[in-house]
């Protein structure tokens, strides 16, 4: 097994070049914006949390230091992308681990931040605690939310949310709550592509639900077996059609 080792100052500069080189190629091909994960326990996020931060140099400690990776990332990026490329920024709104920071923590580095990107996309937990990353058929609906718009709420530019939102009537009541500016549905979606154009002819009732089962999306991904439980031609759009 691969055994960690702490970054150096060179490793540090040699990743947040690739981060804007790689940035430059998603433009390049023709892309419409680029979003960095600063969430769910990757790199970005371990130099952000307390909980797996353990830098004693100009990376580690403070949050001054802990938000120096970051802050050299969107730089690097906006270097290659330019200023009117839409540039977002996924945070989590809680570590959900021992010694992490939550809601309010979270809040505060959303803040220091907004200045620099277009929008911020905010999800929870790291895969450490990986049923709070992609919910179960016992999640509640929504259940990223009371978190999530501790963050969201306390900024100033557009904000995205996501966790077990599985219909328009949902999502449009978050938007009007002013909870988000936008509503991220995967999973919906793979359930039933056609959700939005279904919800807006007055069809939300033929829309083909997601059950929250994770066996087909999350599972299937991972053994690359991808499909949907509801949805037999997820994965499989090549060969079948609904």
């Amino acid at each position: 097994s691969l055994v960690p080792r702490t970054l150096t100052k060179d490793m540090i500069d040699e990743i947040v070049g690739s981060y804007g080189a790689a940035a430059g190629r998603v433009k390049r091909g023709g892309m419409q914006g680029v979003e960095l994960n600063g969430a769910h326990g990757y790199l970005i996020a371990q130099f952000l949390s307390t909980a797996l931060n353990f830098r004693d140099d100009e990376y580690g400690g403070s949050l001054e230091n802990r938000l120096r990776f970051v802050n050299e990332v969107i730089d690097a990026v906006r270097a290659e992308v330019g200023p009117e490329f839409p540039l977002g920024l996924r945070l989590v709104a809680d570590d959900v681990l021992p010694g992490g920071i939550g809601p309010d923590g979270y809040a505060e580095i959303a803040k220091l931040l907004q200045h620099k990107v277009d929008y911020i996309s905010v999800s929870l937990g790291t895969y450490w605690k990986f049923s709070k990353i992609f919910s179960t058929m016992e999640s509640p609906l929504g259940y990223e939310m009371p978190t999530s718009e501790v963050v969201t709420r306390a900024l100033d530019i557009p904000t995205m949310v996501t966790g077990r939102i599985m219909t328009l009537d949902h999502a449009n009541h978050i938007v009007e709550s002013g909870a988000a500016d936008m509503v991220s549905m995967v999973r919906a979606t793979i359930a039933d592509p056609e959700i939005v154009n279904k919800s807006r002819a007055g069809n939300a009732h033929r829309v083909r639900p997601c059950t929250g089962t994770s066996i087909g999306c999350t599972g299937g991904s991972a053994t690359g077996n991808f499909g949907c439980v509801v949805n037999a031609t997820a994965g499989q759009e090549s060969r079948m059609s609904l």
